[in-house]
């Protein structure tokens, strides 16, 4: 058994070099003590809960989903993403730091796939059917055979262990909120802009891989979601004066970050998405950096999803201009008009 626990952790972050600066490592670790951690994780549960009380009284869905259309295009592009994310699971099994797989973009790829995998009804987790994200990451082997062959191995494993379930599974099992996930990735995906804004390739070191990691972010921020919205229509975007749903997504990135990646961090000393200790290049480096977080971090989610928001359509606009309008088939979201149930 504790073979077998540090097979695993190898995997997930026995590669992880604690040398590079803000990667990890008992420096970086013991960066805050734990009464601050404690008391800045308290402060911020406070915040997510008062705002998410005001949110909810007010959160409104859209009165009318588009019918469900099964493109080529849609299938192109999921089946693209799903390559993309595959070879990026690659690179991590082969780098052993899959750890890194529970960072915010990473969770964005995720949901974009459900979403491109989904039918646009209230949720989606139709994505079950696709044995592909399981599969497809042995591609990665197939280019780097001598580097990546531990991803063949990952693939073969997932996909015999995984594909009877996931093909019961095939009636969008869970297809009640879709346009819910649509309207918190919009305010959720600035992270992506972040991360191509203040780019972090040092541990980078595979043939290939930095190259991927700018395919990927540039995929889920300027490729996937217009598409989505030009997929579902422009009505399924917020209104601008409503911030429910962006107050949604703060919580959720909390909720992520504390009570999910704060205590992965801390048991394995891997600097996840900079819980552990700052950025080289973060400007309000300091003992106070996560407060800071909190209110920049914040700011950025509400503003940028907005602006992002006019972009989209902006976009949906432009391309209206170029393309045939699109007949969409409307059916009503759920008897209680647009508010959320």
């Amino acid at each position: 058994m504790e073979e077998a626990l540090k097979s695993i952790g190898n995997v997930l972050y026995g590669g992880i070099r604690p040398e590079i600066p803000g990667h990890g490592g008992d420096e970086c670790a013991n960066y805050l003590t734990p009464k601050q951690m404690i008391g800045e994780t308290l402060l911020t549960s406070t915040i997510m809960v008062v705002a998410g009380t005001l949110a909810w009284r007010t959160l409104t869905m859209p009165k009318t989903f588009p019918r469900h259309e099964d493109l080529l295009s849609k299938r192109a592009l999921l089946a693209a993403l799903c390559l993309l994310f595959g070879i990026e699971i690659g690179y991590k099994i082969c780098n052993r730091s899959a750890l890194y797989l529970l960072n915010p973009c990473h969770i964005i790829t995720v949901i974009e796939i459900w979403l491109l995998a989904s039918k646009p009804g209230k949720f989606s987790f139709s994505l079950l059917r696709y044995k592909m994200l399981m599969s497809i990451s042995a591609l990665s082997y197939n280019i780097y055979p001598n580097v990546c062959w531990p991803t063949l191995v990952y693939s073969i494993f997932f996909h015999h262990s995984c594909s009877c379930c996931l093909t019961k599974l095939t009636h969008d099992f869970f297809n009640k909120h879709a346009i819910m996930m649509v309207l918190i990735l919009i305010h959720y995906v600035y992270g992506a802009m972040v991360a191509m804004l203040l780019p972090d390739t040092l541990a980078r070191q595979f043939p290939g891989q930095i190259i991927m990691y700018w395919v990927q972010h540039v995929a889920i921020f300027f490729v996937v979601p217009p598409y989505l919205i030009w997929l579902w229509g422009p009505s399924t975007l917020e209104p601008f004066k409503e911030w429910s749903w962006a107050c949604f997504a703060g919580i959720l990135f909390g909720v992520q970050h504390h009570y999910i990646m704060q205590p992965i961090a801390l048991l394995t000393h891997v600097n996840l998405n900079y819980l552990l200790c700052p950025a080289l290049m973060d400007p309000f480096a300091g003992p106070y950096y996560r407060l800071w977080a909190v209110f920049h971090q914040t700011a950025c989610l509400l503003l940028l999803g907005k602006i992002y928001t006019l972009f989209l359509r902006l976009i949906i606009a432009v391309v209206s201009l170029i393309l045939p309008a699109r007949q969409l088939q409307l059916e009503p979201t759920s008897s209680n008009n647009n508010k959320h149930d």
